[in-house]
Order: C-alpha cells, then sequence, then structure tokens
C-alpha cells in the first residue's frame, strides 16, 4: 500500500486532497505553484492534477450537476477529506482482482496509486469545490481551526 492510513486513523484532525480538474490537465509549473501554496496546510494530504478525459464519466456527470451553478473557471479545485477506511477497502479489492499479480508480488506502484486516487477523489463527493487555490487554503484554513476549537473545547 502506497498511502499511510494508519497515520490518517491515528490523527485527532480530519485529511484532506486536494484536487485540480481541468479538461487537458495542467502543467507541471502550475502543478508546482498549487502544491506550495496548498500543500504546507497541516490537514492536506495531498495534491493531485485530474484531466477530465481521464477520470470516471460518471463521477464527472454527477459532479457537474451539482456544481453548474456554481460557474466555476479551469481548473476547478476539489477538496475531499480523506477515509482511510475507504483506502483500505479499494486496495483489498484490487489483491482480490488480482490475486496472482499479489500473491507473486507483481502489483505495482502504480496499480496502488491509481486505486488510492480513485478512493480519495470522488468528485461527485468532494467537500467543497472552488476557484481558485487562495480559496481553498482560507476554507481549510477554517476547517482546521473548527477542529482545534472543537478539540480545546472538550
Amino acid at each position: 500500500m502506497f498511502f499511510d492510513t494508519k497515520r490518517i486513523k491515528k490523527s485527532p484532525i480530519t485529511f484532506y486532497g486536494v484536487s485540480t480538474l481541468s479538461n487537458h490537465g495542467i502543467s507541471d509549473d502550475e502543478h508546482n505553484e498549487y502544491v506550495d501554496i496548498i500543500g504546507d496546510l497541516d490537514n492536506v494530504e495531498m495534491v493531485f492534477d485530474i484531466a477530465r478525459e481521464d477520470w470516471n464519466p460518471e463521477q464527472l456527470k454527477e459532479m457537474e450537476e451539482k456544481i453548474k451553478h456554481l460557474n466555476l473557471s479551469d481548473p476547478i479545485f476539489i477538496v475531499n477529506e480523506i477515509n482511510a477506511k475507504e483506502i483500505e477497502n479499494a486496495v483489498k479489492a484490487l489483491k482480490k482482482k488480482h490475486r496472482w499479480k499479489d500473491l507473486f508480488g507483481t502489483l505495482t506502484m502504480e496499480d496502488y496509486m491509481i486505486v488510492e486516487h480513485h478512493a480519495i477523489f470522488k468528485l461527485d463527493q468532494a467537500v467543497t469545490y472552488k476557484d481558485n487555490a487562495d480559496d481553498v487554503v482560507t476554507f481549510l484554513e477554517c476547517e482546521l481551526e473548527r477542529e482545534r476549537n472543537k478539540k480545546s473545547a472538550k
């Protein structure tokens, strides 16, 4: 398994994955810029680029129905809560589907990464959709502050 689900489960804060969704993907420079802006937040585990043409058409259709009233530009920033159990279930399903590859240790890192990313980035089940990186940072900082206040109130 590529993703550290144990750390996610033990953490008192909620972790998020942020994806940029665009028609044909973004450049490496743009991706690195977004990673620099968003990736250093305490509650962000990963920043990922998704091209519409490479993703699940069913999820895209459902997501676009949900956000059509928001008038978001390209790229769209999508924030998903990371659910360790869903990642573990996706990895189990991968191993079950490819039993021989698993038995002989020939499942690749890419095989694991693909199922983990699909388990995390369910575009139609996002926490929020934003138009720019600054709005994402504001949202995530507010979520982190809310969780910390909630914890200190106990």
